[in-house]
């Protein structure tokens, strides 16, 4: 990929003390950086055959001679790098990165009012947005297209349904330009930066701190992140591209793993020294502390398996016949499927990405700690901790596609149960 030597970062920030006493600020900042695209986006078109060097052979295969009976087997195992007689296989799967792709640009600013008060706590309020442009997705070359339900003759074979997920490749964009094509390419997609995403937040926290005794935090984020180009981090595959070629808008909506609301809560309490011989051997020295974490559910999207368009690119979207998708919110029917309806031929669905929120999460860790002095610069501490203390089975997400039976069903969860550990550490 060539240079880009126009990607300035210019960073800039103030800060205001209101009253001149150190006890309210304002705060703000502004900053553009850039992110280099990890290697799932370089394994894609670096794995294409006969470029990729990965083989999978099945069946009774001789271990003396492995390649025997593969075609063209002679140039097993591929060299790196290929010659330039090697063969290359029918309806390859390829993408193509331009050498003048840009990086992927973030801006992001944040205002921020600080106030503290009495000696020990400290509240605060911050507006946070960034909007990225110039992200990288798939955009497909050759989707398959739609000719309709009739019969037709396509490269001398007659179909009595034009068109059918069987014959996906003989419809394709290149097969209408070149014969060759058509024996040779299926999936092509090219790495274009053109994806957005906008998240707008407001952030409230307070915090209590303390040398000895009871220290406290929280937080607590509402927020709200839109996207055209969801990235998970996942390995990304030749037919991952957008549903509309040309027009990565129709993919807008909720940013997947963004929670409209996130509260955490934190509370730590030491015992006092007791003067008292019993009580300070018996209660002084423990330490509990606890931390509070619920949020929102996850965005989803209910999809089909069918392709309805025709064109090849898996995970197609349904139609919304219903403004409320759900049902009664149980475990066996969160979502409603009277509320969706698998497209008409030809078409996508009209669901908005990512527009379902899926049901929240909370849970309370605790623990317990004590440190015993044992002189000489010996201690021993005895630490008791609990995870999910109240042992709350949180829902994991429904079932989102329509053509399963278990359609809005949720069969999984989300974290862990109760889970308590024992800790014994002797220092010297």
């Amino acid at each position: 990929m060539n240079k880009q030597w126009g990607n300035l970062s210019p960073r800039v920030g103030v800060a205001w003390d209101v009253t001149g006493g150190g006890r309210l600020a304002v705060r703000s900042s502004y900053g553009i950086n850039y992110d280099r695209p990890t290697a799932i986006f370089q394994q894609v078109p670096a794995s294409g055959a006969p470029f990729g060097n990965r083989l999978t052979l099945t069946g009774n295969i001789p271990f003396d001679d492995p390649y025997r009976n593969v075609p063209g087997g002679q140039l097993l195992p591929v060299p790196v790098p290929p010659p330039g007689n090697i063969v290359f296989p029918g309806l390859g799967s390829y993408a193509a990165i331009d050498p003048n792709i840009n990086s992927t640009r973030a801006q992001s600013w944040n205002v921020t009012v600080e106030r503290q008060v009495g000696t020990s706590w400290q509240v605060a309020a911050s507006y946070l947005g960034t909007y990225l442009d110039r992200i990288w997705g798939q955009e497909a070359l050759n989707p398959g297209i739609y000719m309709g339900l009739g019969p037709c003759t396509l490269r001398g074979v007659n179909y009595a349904s034009c068109s059918t997920a069987a014959n996906t490749d003989a419809r394709r964009v290149f097969s209408q330009v070149s014969a060759e094509a058509a024996q040779k390419l299926s999936y092509v997609s090219q790495y274009r930066a053109i994806g957005t995403q906008n998240y707008r937040g407001l952030k409230l926290s307070f915090q209590r701190r303390a040398a000895q005794g009871v220290s406290l935090g929280g937080n607590y984020t509402v927020s709200h992140c839109t996207t055209d180009t969801p990235v998970t981090g996942n390995f990304v595959q030749f037919n991952a591209t957008w549903l509309k070629p040309g027009d990565p808008s129709y993919d807008r909506g909720n940013c997947p793993y963004n929670q409209r609301e996130i509260a955490n809560f934190t509370a730590s309490a030491q015992a006092p020294q007791f003067t008292n011989r019993t009580l300070r051997l018996v209660a002084s020295n423990w330490r509990l502390s606890g931390i509070l974490n619920a949020n929102t559910g996850n965005w989803l999207t209910v999809t089909t398996t069918q392709d309805r368009a025709f064109s090849g690119i898996p995970t197609q979207r349904v139609d919304q016949a219903a403004a409320n998708p759900y049902a009664a919110k149980t475990l066996t029917n969160y979502l409603s499927a009277a509320a969706f309806a698998i497209p008409a031929a030809g078409t996508l669905g009209n669901e908005a990405a990512r527009s379902i929120e899926g049901p929240g999460f909370w849970k309370v860790d605790v623990s317990i700690a004590r440190i015993l002095a044992l002189g000489a610069s010996r201690t021993m501490e005895f630490r008791i901790e609990a995870f999910n203390l109240f042992n709350n089975f949180n829902w994991g997400d429904p079932n989102i596609g329509l053509d399963a039976g278990t359609f809005g069903q949720i069969t999984t969860q989300n974290g862990d149960p109760r889970i308590m550990q024992f800790a014994i550490k002797y220092g010297f």
